[in-house]
């Protein structure tokens, strides 16, 4: 691989540090997502000193409606994380990202256009599953409460529902995604903030100006897919995005120090490995 194309590993190395970074901040999740969409906004209006979007109406619109479903993925996200753990939670969100954007794809988009890449990308959405229930095994019982656990399965589902949609959006507007990232970025920040007011804490506080770092190294991961997509194919740079759940799972046991038995953490390894071998599948389909 060359070096110009080596920024294909750059998403998966920011989105797999991103969420361990948040963890160790610490904060409340709306706390988190204000200053990751803080380091969000700084990045893009960078980005408009070396590209200049076509901001239509409809580029606008779009946009600021992906990064306002991005919001309430992301709010989730770091709920999720709270209250699961980053290393379960993690395989899980990936899953779900995996499972909206296929069957969207191929009800849609029709991406899956023949018998052999609809059951290639069958076999990999079920890998995948198979992976997920691997790492949020516990061999000891869960002393989480229902309703806690409720908790967790609506922060996972609202995030996964998220962060799907602030894919197909752009997609089904076709909107590039060069021109999507001011107005995705703006929708980001009001819709984080609006979120903020509810419930308890400040919004603005220290670690909220902490949680701008994570943004940054999210939204430079961002940046990296458009530039990879370009460079070795949407297919190839979606597929190797998804490796970054090796590093926020595998982070999660051991920088976060997420307990987990030795049975779990075997199980941990093969999920992780079966997660990334059902992304590649599907990426495969995709192709």
């Amino acid at each position: 691989m060359s070096l110009e194309n080596l920024v294909v590993l750059i998403p998966p190395l920011c989105w797999g540090i991103q969420p361990l970074l948040v963890a160790k901040v610490g904060g409340l999740p709306k706390q988190q997502v204000l200053g990751s969409t803080l380091g969000a906004l700084a990045l893009a209006l960078f980005a408009l000193n070396v590209v200049s979007p076509h901001l239509s109406r409809t580029v606008v619109l779009a946009g600021f409606a992906s990064g306002a479903c991005c919001a309430v993925g992301q709010t989730n996200q770091f709920r999720s994380f709270a209250l699961l753990g980053v290393s379960t939670a993690m395989p899980a969100i990936v899953c779900l990202q995996l499972l909206g954007t296929s069957l969207i794809g191929v009800l849609v988009f029709h991406e899956w256009p023949t018998t052999a890449k609809v059951a290639l990308g069958t076999t990999g959405l079920v890998v995948v599953m198979l992976g997920v229930a691997m790492t949020s095994y516990k061999e000891v019982r869960d002393t989480a409460s229902p309703a806690q656990r409720n908790a967790g399965l609506t922060a996972l589902l609202l995030c996964g529902a998220g962060l799907v949609a602030y894919v197909i959006i752009p997609k089904w507007f076709g909107v590039n995604s060069w021109d999507a990232i001011l107005p995705q970025s703006v929708g980001l920040l009001t819709t984080a903030f609006l979120l903020s007011l509810r419930g308890e804490g400040r919004p603005f506080v220290k670690k909220t100006w902490l949680n701008i770092l994570p943004g940054l190294i999210w939204a430079t991961g961002n940046l990296a897919l458009l530039l990879a997509d370009e460079r070795v194919g949407v297919t190839t740079g979606f597929t190797v995005s998804q490796m970054g759940v090796i590093i926020s799972t595998l982070g999660g046991v051991f920088l976060l120090g997420e307990h987990k038995t030795r049975k779990e953490l075997v199980l941990v390894f093969i999920g992780v490995a079966l997660v990334i071998a059902g992304g590649v599948l599907v990426g495969q389909a995709r192709a």
